[in-house]
């Protein structure tokens, strides 16, 4: 039910983005390479993405590169390719097409936290109930991109997509059994269409080959929700104070007395009752909660 690995970096399109390498010691500790590394990228399509020159950051062994934003054009995934020491080191970025709400909606949403949080507090913990969020409803918060691919034993009718909100097609390759690669035009692509469970059909009606076939597409919201921002909003303040509870990590219910409470501790659920209604109506279809 996942909408995308968890990469390295999460950017917005359209501008600059640093990328970041720490060279680590046989210990995993921040240490100098034998000299400058370099940085390599390209995009889900395989071309170039141009970085700047590297040079040195703050801290041990910490180096940085610049990608312009007239380089990131389109939500996207980068694979970056730092090499150092002649020892490549690959992460990968995701290009999202923006972000559920910015710190300053944050702050008018959930004003009692006012000036008790920095901005890279308040981004740390939207990334993480955005994740969260995701897991739960399966559904992307915002536009991703996605490269999947797909073993078809036997021609199928349809195939069916991880992702839910399937904006675009950017591109499909089917690869036959001998391992002759087959490039949709975009007419051919014009064809296809996506359900709403995801399947990805031709309108001609005609098979997918056995084989292999990959799909290149964007997905997710736009423009994410108002409830489901509230909602996003409500867990971000949760993961900000999730020191201050005054409950044991590994504590499952307590009582006061008002009263015992019990936490909700299934991997699909919040453990709050509001924000759990609200994914729960924008889960995707066809998931059962466990």
């Amino acid at each position: 039910m996942s909408t995308e690995l968890v990469p390295d970096l999460r950017a917005v399109v359209g501008a600059a983005v640093t990328l970041t390498y720490t060279h680590r010691d046989y210990q995993g500790e921040p240490a100098a390479p034998g000299g400058t590394p370099t940085v390599a990228v390209v995009d889900a399509a395989g071309d170039t993405v141009t970085a700047g020159s590297v040079s040195a950051g703050t801290g041990t062994g910490v180096y940085t590169a610049t990608v312009a934003a007239s380089e990131n054009t389109q939500v996207d995934t980068w694979t970056v390719t730092w090499t150092a020491d002649s020892v490549d080191h690959v992460e990968t970025v995701s290009i999202v097409g923006g972000v559920a709400f910015d710190t300053a909606t944050f702050d008018s949403l959930e004003p009692s936290t006012n000036g008790q949080w920095t901005t890279a507090e308040i981004i740390e913990a939207r990334e993480r109930a955005t994740w969260e969020a995701e897991h739960i409803t399966g559904r992307a918060m915002v536009q991703r991109h996605r490269l999947y691919t797909q073993r078809v034993d036997t021609p199928v009718s349809d195939l069916l997509l991880p992702d839910r909100d399937v904006t675009t097609l950017r591109a499909v390759v089917t690869t036959d059994t001998a391992g002759n690669d087959t490039t949709l035009t975009a007419d051919q692509r014009a064809d296809l269409f996506v359900t709403d469970a995801g399947y990805l059909v031709r309108r001609n009606g005609t098979h997918w080959p056995a084989g292999q076939v990959q799909v290149s597409y964007v997905h997710g919201f736009a423009s994410t929700p108002s409830e489901l921002v509230w909602a996003l909003a409500r867990r971000t303040r949760w993961f900000l104070n999730r020191y201050k509870s005054g409950l044991p990590d590994r504590v499952t219910s307590w009582t006061t007395d008002e009263g015992s409470f019990r936490l909700d501790t299934r991997p699909d659920r919040t453990g709050d009752a509001a924000v759990d209604a609200i994914y729960g109506r924008w889960r995707k279809k066809g998931v059962m909660w466990r």
